[in-house]
């Protein structure tokens, strides 16, 4: 095998994990979860003061970033909670979706790969629920998270 130039190598270990420390309730439109305590962030750049809960890469390439959402109550037959991934505001992926029966503590997670240019792009997970109603969004108990938000930089896209 051909030996790599430093500057090929791939960084390793830049990583993040956030959860909420309250219960958060929320409403029908999509609502960016403003996720306000981590666990583990390498590089700094998950935000849990100004833009809570935003996560901007500085590092251009692909990142593979999911999370879930727990609701700590029963939800009515017929209404669903949806988790989704937004790129500088803007929704660009449906990360789960629940349409619960009735059933007690529903949860929503997912993942995706996108692109960051390193530069300008942050991503937010946002919770949406049916019309007409909200929901609380469940927060660390007993030291699990119930709801939380992670990211891990896959490497540059060449």
């Amino acid at each position: 095998m051909a030996r790599k130039n430093l500057s090929d190598i791939q960084p390793t270990g830049l990583t993040f994990f956030a959860g909420r420390t309250a219960a958060l309730t929320t409403y029908v439109q999509a609502t960016p979860i403003p996720f306000d305590t981590k666990v583990i962030d390498t590089t700094g750049w998950f935000d849990i003061t100004t833009n809570i809960g935003r996560f901007t890469p500085l590092l251009a390439g692909a990142w593979h970033l999911g999370g879930q959402i727990n609701v700590p109550t029963s939800i009515a037959t017929g209404q669903y909670i949806i988790l989704g991934l937004q790129r500088n505001g803007g929704q660009i992926a449906e990360l789960g979706r629940l349409a619960t029966n009735g059933a007690v503590n529903p949860s929503a997670s997912g993942s995706a790969i996108v692109t960051a240019n390193g530069t300008t792009d942050y991503f937010n997970l946002i919770f949406q629920g049916t019309p007409g109603g909200n929901a609380t969004i469940q927060n660390v108990s007993s030291g699990s998270h119930y709801s939380y938000f992670w990211g891990n930089y896959l490497g540059r896209i060449t």
